[in-house]
């Protein structure tokens, strides 16, 4: 039977499940990067705060990519404390070259106010240890 509905919880990125897959699948015994495309990070409804403390607690670079520049500079300011506490390097924001253009209804390339453009994968950004 087709479910349709998935409880909250399970909606959100479970880190350690997919940490635990990974070093099952590849019988590593550390995560090398984590990468994640169109991530936002700010965005409540994706409840990614335990897995980024795990991340930068298990001091596992990432990279993530999001749509706007803002969209990256917000995690940042957020996480950045925490990244450098532990001994971490903030990568800045930059135009991914392998950005692809993301399609709006009204054929427009940017946010609802026109100041920002959008691309899916439009910018990269992340931390390293």
């Amino acid at each position: 039977m087709l479910r349709t509905h998935v409880p909250r919880p399970l909606l959100s990125p479970s880190y350690d499940a997919l940490i635990t897959v990974h070093l099952q699948r590849t019988r590593a015994t550390a995560v090398q990067i984590s990468s994640w495309l169109n991530a936002g990070l700010c965005a409540p409804e994706y409840c990614w705060e335990t897995a980024v403390r795990r991340m930068i607690a298990d001091r596992v670079p990432a990279i993530f990519t999001d749509y706007m520049r803002a969209s990256c500079q917000m995690p940042l300011q957020l996480w950045g404390d925490l990244v450098q506490e532990h001994g971490g390097t903030i990568l800045e924001p930059e135009v991914n070259p392998f950005r692809q253009p993301w399609s709006r209804p009204d054929d427009s390339n940017s946010d609802s106010s026109g100041r920002y453009t959008c691309m899916a994968n439009g910018h990269i950004y992340g931390w390293r240890f």
